[in-house]
């Protein structure tokens, strides 16, 4: 069973069991997934084209084919559900507040100890493992509260203003 938060609100829902390991997918879910790999490919390589454009509108024949190339590898490497490199994208804002507070905890204790930052895939590693142990569940439920004082004082702010009808 998944969570899905929802405003603030938690809710429970169920794997479809249609989507999973070994069962034939539909015409439209291969549909959905191509799409979607297409556009994962796409956005991943977006910094990279905009970098080869550096501002222009079009880009040189022999950059193109090294663009090409280069986009043509990564989707011949690409796998759903492999992190390629950087955190995870996360759009529950539960999740996202409590990763952030995750991260926020872990650079500054590590800051303290060694006198340096900790960036890139070890602090991604680093908050992959708190958010998995049992301690995520704590920065889990405090970022619920959070998202619920918030949303409270939105409201007790918007009832002030007038614009609450």
């Amino acid at each position: 069973m998944a969570q899905l938060t929802i405003k603030g609100q938690i809710f429970d829902i169920a794997d479809d069991p249609s989507i999973s390991v070994g069962v034939p997918l539909t015409e439209g879910m291969a549909a959905s997934l191509q799409q979607t790999r297409r556009e994962n490919i796409r956005n991943n390589m977006a910094k990279k084209v905009e970098e080869a454009l550096n501002g222009s509108e079009e880009l040189p024949q022999d950059k193109f084919a090294q663009l090409q190339a280069l986009i043509q590898e990564y989707a011949d490497k690409y796998e759903f559900g492999v992190r390629q490199a950087g955190a995870p994208r996360v759009t529950d804002p539960v999740e996202k507040e409590a990763r952030r507070d995750v991260s926020e905890a872990i650079k500054a204790a590590y800051f303290r100890r060694h006198g340096e930052k900790l960036k890139g895939e070890s602090l991604n590693e680093a908050v992959e493992q708190v958010l998995a142990s049992p301690k995520g569940d704590t920065y889990r439920e405090r970022a619920r509260e959070r998202i619920r004082e918030r949303e409270a004082a939105g409201e007790d702010v918007l009832s002030a203003t007038g614009l609450a009808a």
